[in-house]
């Protein structure tokens, strides 16, 4: 039995630092080298709660993993098919989605009310609690009341769902981002512990939603997803977070602190009113008028930003939004081409809930990590400029493939739907994870020391609030071409411009390429981006300079100091 004996155990005692040696594993012959990777996943697991504690790694097991890896995807996945119960129209779709995403632009906001407003002492478990409640609830009204709640109540749900999960995520950040900076060296660990049990759960999520969505209803998502995400809630609640009790003489200075930011106040309090208006206009307007909004909103926080902001950071964060909005989104039409039945759309490719819900977001998965891994593979060579605009470039390109699907040449070609959607979908999702990862990069790098948390907040924001807006253009557009799918019966003609806008949609980004060289810092990704670790994110700002202030002749003096020290 290839050296083993019944005295041999099948796994080998574990040595006095509670790790395994080679030998030993080679003693244990077969069995040792197949449970090799098992063991060394406990010892890496063991690392881990040396180094960083037991109560953290769980804390971020149920906020990072549960919360954002799990219950996000899984009742997300139901959406869609929520929607097309209401026959709502692909362009309502669209800015439906909008609102319900609209949490994750309001981070920067409950970063600062979370930290202003300590309850009991605690800037951060109270807030992770009474998040957990609300969407635990929102969850639960959503899988029991289903057909009994109307449209707008639905998408107020899927909101507080969003609230939730944005909620935890933003409060649980702060605290590995602190275990990071007091451990450095274990660093990476601790992102592969995040990043690689997102990954995990989100593939879990994929396959369990999957199964559901073909033997039961959407809404049954939300009934199970009730369960894991109060999960949250014991752990808060024994401060596994391990926040210190705040005095109350703390809590002044903690808010005197925030007060002095008043540039960064005012943006959150820009960033809030426009959360609100745009939820409010993807309610109760007409796509015409909440594109408008959509457009006045955009130009308002771009002017704001920008005058607020140091130039460097101001024109990066400009670029984003532009290219961001620009992406429009076409809402629910490329569903219901995708998922009408022959009834409703013979010419269609007729996929299945299994195909479009598990298939499809698998394969992403895996072509995401091999987009992760191209970047990492050619960031040292190459600038934020030239990765921005030789990436856009290749995306256009690509993207042509969706206008192919549309007007069905892959079918006059002798190309399966599946096939050509796998292969197309597969190598957008390379190239649009190779652009989303410079875009994280810099704006790690444009987060003034001290001021990390708040500006990282705020430029995600914005992020987030684009991708809003560009939804609500979308649905504009979608209107004028008169594509109004619903999977209602014999709608055919509803996807006669489909292929037009998604050619438009394609070109779009592209424009933001004349704006690289004067928006991207012609840098290497791997060098600074400001002149100084420290400099406050409103230096040298528009705003600053209409007042007085010479921040230049500061940033010298301090320079010199810094020298003569």
């Amino acid at each position: 039995m290839s050296g083993l004996e019944e005295s041999t155990p099948i796994l080998p005692a574990r040595a006095k630092d509670g790790r395994l040696s080679t030998k030993e594993m080679e003693d244990a012959g077969l069995l040792g080298y197949m449970a090799r990777p098992g063991v060394a996943g406990m010892h890496w697991l063991f690392d881990l709660r040396r180094n960083f504690g037991t109560p953290l790694l769980a804390i971020l097991f149920f906020s990072q993993h549960v919360t954002k890896g799990f219950v996000r995807d899984f009742a997300g996945a139901g959406t869609q098919y929520i929607m097309e119960e209401y026959k709502v129209p692909a362009a309502k779709m669209g800015i439906y989605g909008g609102v319900m995403g609209l949490p994750w632009a309001l981070k920067p906001v409950i970063g600062v009310l979370s930290d202003y407003c300590p309850l009991f002492g605690y800037a951060k478990a109270p807030y992770i609690i009474m998040a957990s409640i609300i969407g635990t609830i929102a969850c639960v009204l959503m899988g029991f009341f289903r057909h009994t709640l109307d449209i707008n109540q639905v998408v107020f749900l899927g909101f507080c769902v969003s609230l939730y999960v944005s909620t935890v995520d933003l409060l649980t950040e702060a605290s590995y981002a602190k275990a990071l900076r007091e451990k450095p060296a274990q660093g990476p660990a601790l992102i592969s512990y995040v990043w690689g049990g997102m990954t995990v759960a989100g593939v879990f999520a994929t396959i369990f939603s999957g199964y559901v969505l073909t033997h039961a209803t959407p809404w049954t998502l939300y009934t199970i997803a009730a369960i894991p995400a109060s999960f949250i809630i014991f752990p808060a609640m024994m401060n596994w977070l391990n926040e210190p009790k705040l005095k109350d003489e703390e809590v002044q200075e903690q808010r005197a602190s925030i007060r002095s930011q008043s540039e960064a106040l005012i943006l959150c309090g820009i960033m809030l009113a426009s959360t609100f208006l745009l939820s409010w206009s993807g309610m109760h307007l007409e796509a015409k008028e909440g594109a408008m909004v959509s457009l006045g909103v955009m130009l308002v926080v771009l002017f704001s930003f920008s005058v607020m902001l140091n130039p460097v950071i101001a024109k990066v964060n400009a670029f984003g939004l532009i290219q961001t909005s620009l992406a429009i989104s076409l809402g629910g039409a490329g569903f219901y081409f995708a998922m009408d039945t022959p009834k409703q759309y013979p010419e269609g490719p007729h996929f299945s809930v299994q195909f479009y819900s598990v298939v499809l977001p698998l394969t992403g998965s895996v072509f995401t990590i091999i987009g992760i891994w191209l970047y990492n593979k050619s960031a040292g060579n190459m600038t934020y400029q030239r990765m921005y605009i030789v990436g856009n470039l290749i995306y256009c390109v690509c993207s042509l493939a969706d206008v192919a699907f549309y007007l069905r040449w892959n079918v006059a070609w002798g190309i399966n739907d599946h096939f050509f959607v796998l292969g197309s979908s597969s190598i957008q999702t390379v190239l649009g994870t190779w652009l989303w990862m410079p875009s994280t990069v810099i704006m790690s790098q444009l987060c003034p020391k001290g001021m990390e948390a708040i500006m990282y907040a705020l430029l995600a924001g914005c992020h987030n609030l684009g991708m809003t807006i560009s939804s609500n253009f979308g649905a504009l557009m979608l209107e004028w071409y008169n594509i109004a799918p619903d999977g209602s019966d014999a709608e055919s003609k509803q996807f006669d411009n489909l292929w037009y806008c998604t050619l438009i949609s394609c070109m779009l980004p592209t424009l933001s390429i004349i704006m690289v060289p004067w928006f991207i810092p012609d840098k290497m990704q791997t060098t600074r981006i400001l002149d100084r670790d420290d400099m406050p994110a409103n230096h040298d700002s528009y705003y600053r300079r209409w007042c007085g202030y010479n921040d230049n002749e500061d940033l010298v003096n301090g320079n010199n100091e810094n020298h003569q020290a």
